[in-house]
């Protein structure tokens, strides 16, 4: 799980919601060929997150962001 260390800052829903959208946004890049560390595409996630932001698509697309 990559938000394995932010398990007392979210919901466990909201965990789901990171989760998704980090599995989802890591297939897009495999498919397009782009690497990066799961370290730094959670932190995109969370970064947004931090916002309030629990959307998948908004997280997906947020973490994808100039990569693709």
């Amino acid at each position: 799980m990559p938000f394995r260390e932010h398990v007392t800052s979210f919901t466990p829903e909201q965990l789901g919601v990171l989760t998704t959208a980090f599995y989802a946004a890591m297939a897009e890049l495999s498919t397009a060929g782009v690497e990066i560390s799961q370290r730094d595409l959670a932190k995109r996630i969370l970064d947004r997150a931090a916002e309030g932001i629990f959307d998948v698509a908004e997280l997906k697309t947020a973490a994808l962001e100039g990569l693709v």
